[in-house]
């Protein structure tokens, strides 16, 4: 009899389970199944430079990390961030980017700006005009691909590149070179060009630059030895867990106002 009643109890127990898989497959997916095959899902696009790439460190707070947590339940969040890209190396690897998603990018995140910002004789620097022509170019290119699976235009959000600070690119340079190519003003006319794109082709942009300065100032540490930029920056270019939390609140928010019929 012992026997027979700890049957039923695990019998009991795995419908249990069960079921409460199936009412959170159902909460998630909208559909009642008992598993697999599981439903294609929406795909949110990161696609950007080493800001991107670093961005998918959870242990560093990626801000695509964090994403991923955040729409975990609602999209894929796929990174597709390359260290040391511009918008002229990221036109030639759009397609095929865009392509392996077949169709199912539903929010396309484009950050790109710090490398081009870099002056000459950097290997990443792009002119400005050509910046802002790229960035329109890139838009076209994640449209195309929509258009040939008869889908209608990706949802596009621009992030202008995030402050630089001149004193602590050249700290740095001492172990990266690359770093004494980056300028302040540079970076700044860069992230004013991908505002100005965005406010012409009527895209939602997260201006990240002009947020950085204002949150710096607000904090008023002039005192601290780079104003109190190196609590977003790691290096005068990179961004601290900080720098990544800023970037997402900001993406987190304008997609929910640009977007508000998505999940």
């Amino acid at each position: 009899m012992h026997g027979i009643l700890k049957a039923v109890l695990a019998a009991a127990a795995v419908f249990a389970i069960g079921f409460h898989t199936s009412t959170m497959y159902h909460d998630i997916y909208g559909e009642d199944r008992w598993g697999p095959p599981l439903p294609t899902r929406s795909v949110l696009l990161a696609f950007g430079d080493s800001h991107t790439q670093s961005g998918g460190d959870p242990d560093a707070g990626g801000y695509v990390a964090r994403l991923a947590y955040h729409y975990h339940n609602k999209m894929d969040v796929v990174n597709r961030g390359f260290s040391g890209c511009n918008t002229s190396r990221a036109l030639d690897i759009a397609p095929n980017v865009f392509a392996e998603m077949a169709g199912a990018v539903e929010v396309c995140i484009l950050f790109f700006g710090t490398g081009d910002a870099m002056v000459g004789p950097s290997a990443q620097h792009v002119l400005l005009e050509a910046y802002r022509a790229n960035l329109g170019a890139l838009v076209g290119v994640v449209n195309s691909v929509q258009a040939e699976y008869g889908l209608p235009d990706t949802r596009i959000l621009l992030v202008a590149p995030p402050v630089a600070h001149d004193g602590m690119a050249r700290a740095a340079a001492k172990q990266d070179a690359g770093l004494g190519f980056v300028r302040a003003a540079s970076v700044r006319a860069y992230a004013e060009a991908a505002v100005a794109v965005a406010e012409e082709m009527h895209l939602p942009v997260v201006d990240l630059h002009t947020a950085m300065d204002a949150a710096v100032k607000a904090k008023n540490n002039a005192q601290s030895r780079y104003g109190g930029y190196e609590e977003y920056l790691v290096d005068g270019v990179h961004l601290t867990p900080a720098g990544n939390r800023l970037v997402y609140d900001l993406v987190v928010d304008k997609i929910k106002t640009a977007w508000p019929a998505l999940p």
